[in-house]
């Protein structure tokens, strides 16, 4: 499972701060007895900020985030999605694809990858295929309004009702 860090930037200032302050009350009691620490704690804080410098460059498209996080996580298909959906944006279609089906290998069940994966097909005018994967994904979403409307003007390409 890829975690949503970003939810704990915020929280974990305020760790911080909490960690800072009572390192800074440990050191006036302590006196010259704490300096050794201090410089575990510079150099636990420099590592972070490198860690921290590193993810921010993931962060930099989502391409490179999705493409990291896939990276470390080779099973997530949260990520994998992510990534598809950018490259479909991108209109890397082949790419896309590729995932979108992958994806769908391990869990057909996910109406939202079906319904793009029936997108591609309708560019390459892979009528029937579009609306294998329309079926499919109303399978598991009825009540589904856009997938409805595709899987009409699919059929309606395919002469059918």
């Amino acid at each position: 499972v890829v975690a949503a860090e970003r939810y704990l930037y915020l929280p974990l200032a305020g760790v911080c701060l909490a960690v800072a302050a009572g390192l800074g009350a440990l050191a006036n009691r302590a006196g010259r007895e704490t300096r050794p620490y201090l410089g575990v704690v510079l150099a636990l804080a420099f590592l972070g900020g490198v860690r921290a410098a590193a993810r921010g460059a993931d962060w930099r498209s989502a391409e490179a985030l999705f493409s990291a996080d896939l990276r470390a996580h080779p099973d997530s298909t949260r990520a994998a999605t992510g990534l598809a959906v950018d490259l479909h944006l991108k209109e890397r279609f082949d790419e896309a694809e590729a995932l979108y089906r992958d994806i769908l290998a391990r869990e057909p069940w996910w109406p939202v990858v079906n319904g793009n994966l029936a997108l591609i097909l309708w560019r390459r005018q892979d009528w029937a295929g579009a609306e294998r994967r329309l079926i499919e994904a109303l399978t598991w979403q009825p009540d589904d309004a856009r997938l409805k409307k595709n899987l009409a003007w699919t059929r309606a390409r395919l002469k059918r009702k």
